[in-house]
């Protein structure tokens, strides 16, 4: 039997107002659901203070993570107009009976239903509870646990007079009964051993496979084979060697690099004379392949696809190198070109300048020339 309308508080009134109007949203009959009641509770004190906001923040969950994968999305415009059309007494008839039971549940010994009663209610459905669990399985929190607890020792003690909001005391309930903490889990990790640290004492051996792999004095090709008996350590071997091949290169490529900064040429350019800085190779590229994985497919394609896949990063990362390098160079030469136009322009003008300079001095001279003429031929004629 439902309790009657006035036995709730108005929020309780007003968050079945906002569930009446979520009812009608995505194209549903209007038959409140407790999803729907749920959300209802939620907007019905929507602050960060609110007795939904507290719990689920608690937790650090959303609305969203509680309810089913298929409830339908909600535009707030929307919503605000469906609720402000649902009546203002809700409706009795429009709930199913689930809802009809949470509310006749929610009841308390003053007779006032209020916000975090419903809520209470709601979660010790049985559907409710599965989400539940499964929600704050991670903090370690089991919801069989924590639903009664919550009704009967939160929910139950509020003091809707006291200085502080229902919702903050049930903040203050859970932070205490309930901390916050993750659960920890149990970790495992199937063949994949951590090279860095060598308990079974092959750190020697892998050493000199790595430095046989990575040596520029080996003329391939190489195979190598590793036999042994399930957990003998081949994984490890495996990953000490590739660990160990990677230090190696990048060594390789920094000294080279410092040889290369010596010569004025960039490591690894072409014509850049630095292939005598180390033993070994800089830029070795480990492949992994797993042959398990493909065995009823091409293995030989599987396994050219899989090198590829993996040189693929690696030449495009050298042509970028090379792209960089071949622009600065083309970027030098045209800034050599305009010094070279530059004081070749300055020089034509110097030369101009001079020509100029000649033919004015030649021109004063001849000027003078017959000055000096006119001057002899005035005398004569003296």
């Amino acid at each position: 039997m439902t309790a009657a309308p006035d036995t709730w508080s108005p929020s309780v009134n007003h968050a079945l107002q906002w569930a009446g109007g979520l009812a009608t949203l995505g194209g549903r009959d209007g038959t409140v659901s407790p999803d729907d009641l749920f959300l209802g509770l939620l907007l019905a004190h929507p602050d960060e203070e609110g007795e939904v906001w507290c719990f689920l923040a608690h937790f650090d969950l959303t609305a969203r993570d509680l309810l089913p994968d298929d409830y339908p999305a909600i535009d707030h415009e929307a919503l605000q107009v469906a609720a402000a059309a649902a009546p203002s007494t809700p409706d009795p008839e429009r709930w199913d009976a689930e809802v009809s039971g949470v509310l006749a549940e929610a009841g308390t010994p003053s007779g006032t239903a209020r916000v975090a009663d419903v809520l209470a209610s709601v979660l010790t459905l049985t559907t409710w509870i599965d989400r539940l669990g499964t929600a704050i399985s991670r903090s370690g929190v089991s919801a069989g646990q924590l639903v009664p607890h919550f009704r009967e020792e939160c929910v139950r003690e509020l003091k809707p007079d006291g200085p502080r909001r229902a919702g903050l005391q049930i903040r203050d309930w859970l932070a205490e009964r309930y901390p916050r903490r993750r659960a920890t889990m149990p970790s495992f990790s199937n063949d994949r051993p951590e090279p860095s640290a060598d308990f079974i004492g092959v750190g020697e051996e892998a050493d000199a496979f790595a430095y046989l792999i990575a040596s520029k004095a080996l003329v391939p090709p190489l195979a190598v084979g590793m036999f042994g008996s399930w957990g003998s350590g081949k994984s490890f071997l495996m990953a000490r060697i590739r660990q160990r091949v990677e230090q190696l290169s990048a060594l390789a490529a920094a000294a080279d690099a410092a040889a290369g900064a010596r010569t004025g040429t960039a490591a690894g350019a072409p014509g850049g004379d630095t292939a005598g800085a180390t033993q070994v190779w800089p830029n070795v590229v480990s492949v992994e392949f797993n042959a398990w994985q493909y065995v009823e497919t091409d293995l030989w394609a599987a396994l050219l696809a899989r090198i590829f896949e993996q040189l693929s990063p690696e030449a495009r990362r050298r042509l970028s190198e090379f792209s960089r390098v071949r622009e600065r160079a083309e970027s030098d030469r045209q800034a050599a070109l305009e010094e070279v136009t530059q004081a070749e322009e300055v020089v034509k003008e110097r030369d101009t300048a001079a020509r100029t300079a000649l033919e004015a001095a030649e021109a004063a001279r001849q000027a003078e020339s017959q000055v000096a003429q006119d001057a002899e031929q005035v005398r004569a004629r003296a």
